[in-house]
């Protein structure tokens, strides 16, 4: 009997401690957040999977998701550091959604806890941005992009402070609605009076959005409130037929729905989103990357170090990502993958709609609409931003998503179920051993990065990967730091960790270009060809990787290739043109074939003539000038 109340009651806290403490220690850290989080909800999880009724879950569903987190943990456990990060971001996102699925299934007090904790987290975030907007506070962290105006709470960014806010303003309203669904007739008052403090919270977050600026989370925020208040009309109108929705009100439902997507569509086109940090280019961009590898993807969490080939716009910044979840989940997973995930979250969406329809117990009711203007405020935000991809925003989403499902169980069908032999050894057994494997190897990578944040010098470096030896980043920090330090120095050991960092992380440009810079002051020219060659490859479009290159060409005699670098270099950057002069006059190439490379517009040919009057004037004032005693 204890396990009916007191267990999903603890996991409903575990989960939100795991909830608080992230944000509090490292909301503005997204990686050692992720692990955080993934670590706080595991635990949750543990107490959960092995303390579940399993009667309450429907195997024809649970079975295949179990599945899927088992694969997800083994993922995050075993695969290396960098690989392993996309997945473990998935598994803290499918712990949300299993933790969520049972404690809605397990539980109605547990979910209204849940409902309520997930309001206060959403106004707690609206009062701290308005707060440091005032002054009274002072910010978690502040990208300095960002401007000092808008509202951020402990997230780094108002799109992604918008997206989290929107998700619980939705929460809130449809707690607010929770006083008109009982059956109980007179004392309108009454209830209004109830909604009011539920409602004065959305109003708060409303404001605190607003002030965010964010116009993609405006226009989700207005499209997740539209669709509210149409559900609200549905249900108050009498949109039921004998407790069912009937075929006429669905298509309706329907209508308004494709319509009001459309607007938001409509609205975000309008408002300029699309044109912020050339974001139609990186739509395109990204496109030809999913062209290229359509059905597997580039692997969960590995856009940012696959797109750079690919990357036509704003050369000299990094996309971490690609301000379009749609987008970057079939970069990713590949297409098939991301169509079944949009799917599964657009059919839950329309499922609790239908449940608020049709519920009778007010909290179910409740839960269901505001976890459908939740769900819809997400996939509209989602065309613009990145939002699934915030460890903070994907928890908070994924148990949403999970109780609003769990609460469409009813607890006497369930409870008449028997657990199968299989349900029972998947969650019983697997998954918590793999669940228990895969954070220890997240506690490790956890502890690494506190470690160097604590000690960032070499030692803290050396002690960081005896916990975590297969992290790229830690061993091409500990072999810059080999290769420049004069206090430290050891050139053996900065190619060793210069070349362990390449082989663990094989996409980064700018891993191969130290490797190559170390190569060539140890001597080893042919080996910082071919370095500085695979980090042309993996940034084709950068002017200073092609410079670098060209010269490691002639450091060899390969004059033909080095004219070629030297010419798209030069063509990108005019600017190189008076240092790439005297480097190829200095190395024996004729007048004429610097000016077969050279750019054709006239202020490029003026800059040649001004180079070669200049180094004319040097080397007379060098034959001038009486030789040294």
């Amino acid at each position: 009997m204890w396990r009916r109340a007191a267990l999903p009651a603890l996991v409903a806290v575990l989960v939100g401690a795991a909830l608080v403490w992230s944000l509090l220690r490292f909301g503005a850290t997204p990686l050692p957040a992720l692990y955080a989080f993934f670590l706080a909800l595991a635990a949750a999880g543990l107490v959960a999977f092995l303390g579940l009724r399993l009667e309450v879950l429907d195997g024809r569903w649970w079975v295949p998701l179990v599945l899927l987190g088992a694969l997800l943990f083994v993922q995050a456990a075993f695969r290396p550091t960098l690989a392993a990060q996309g997945y473990v971001h998935l598994a803290a996102g499918w712990l949300a959604l299993a933790i969520g699925l049972w404690l809605g299934a397990s539980s109605r007090a547990a979910a209204k806890l849940l409902l309520l904790f997930l309001i206060l987290v959403g106004v707690c975030e609206a009062g701290f941005a308005l707060l440091e907007l005032r002054g009274t506070v002072a910010a978690l962290a502040r990208n300095p992009e960002i401007q000092s105006h808008l509202a951020i709470g402990t997230l780094i960014n108002p799109n992604h402070f918008a997206g989290l806010v929107n998700m619980c303003l939705a929460l809130a309203l449809g707690a607010a609605a929770a006083p008109f669904v009982a059956k109980r007739r007179g004392w309108r008052w009454l209830r209004a009076l109830a909604a009011l403090p539920i409602l004065g919270a959305a109003g708060l977050m409303a404001y605190a959005v607003h002030r965010a600026e964010s116009h993609g989370g405006t226009v989700a925020g207005i499209a997740a409130i539209t669709w509210i208040v149409l559900l609200a009309a549905l249900r108050r109108r009498g949109a039921l037929a004998s407790g069912a929705l009937s075929k006429r009100t669905f298509a309706a439902a329907a209508l308004i729905g494709l319509a009001m997507a459309t607007a938001a569509g409509v609205g975000v086109a309008k408002s300029g989103v699309l044109s912020l940090q050339h974001r139609g280019e990186v739509y395109r961009d990204t496109l030809t990357m999913i062209a290229e590898r359509p059905i597997a993807g580039v692997g969960p969490g590995m856009y940012e170090w696959r797109f750079r080939p690919f990357q036509t716009v704003n050369l000299k910044g990094r996309y971490h990502h690609a301000h379009n979840d749609y987008l970057q989940s079939a970069a990713e997973w590949g297409i098939p993958l991301a169509i079944a995930f949009w799917a599964f979250l657009g059919w839950r969406s329309v499922r609790a709609a239908r449940t608020w329809l049709v519920a009778d117990d007010p909290w179910t009711a409740a839960f269901a609409l505001g976890s459908s203007g939740a769900i819809a405020a997400i996939l509209v935000h989602s065309l613009v931003d990145f939002n699934l991809q915030i460890p903070t925003n994907l928890v908070i989403f994924a148990a949403v998503v999970g109780a609003s499902w769990g609460l469409e169980i009813e607890p006497r069908t369930a409870t008449a179920r028997r657990a199968g032999t299989t349900l029972r050894v998947l969650t019983r057994a697997v998954v918590p051993v793999l669940l228990l494997l895969a954070a220890g190897s997240t506690g490790l990578r956890l502890a690494a990065l506190e470690t160097v944040r604590q000690e960032p010098g070499v030692e803290g470096l050396r002690s960081a990967l005896r916990l975590d030896s297969r992290n790229p980043e830690l061993h091409f920090r500990l072999g810059l730091l080999s290769r420049d330090d004069v206090a430290s120095q050891d050139l053996a050991a900065a190619r060793e960790h210069l070349e362990r960092s390449v082989a663990l992380n094989p996409y980064s440009w700018r891993y191969h270009r130290e490797l190559a810079q170390l190569y060539e002051l140890v001597g080893l020219q042919e080996e910082a060809v071919a370095a500085y060659g695979e980090a042309l490859a993996l940034n084709p479009r950068s002017a200073n990787y092609q410079w670098r290159a060209a010269n490691a060409r002639l450091r060899v005699g390969d004059l033909e290739g080095a004219m070629s670098l030297f010419a798209s270099a030069l063509e990108k950057n005019p600017g190189l043109g008076h240092i790439t002069l005297d480097v190829l006059l200095s190395s024996g190439a004729r007048l004429e074939q610097v000016e077969a490379i050279w750019p054709r517009e006239p202020a490029a040919r003026e800059q040649l003539e001004r180079s070669l009057e200049r180094r004319e004037q040097r080397l007379r004032r060098r034959r001038a000038s009486p030789p040294p005693n």
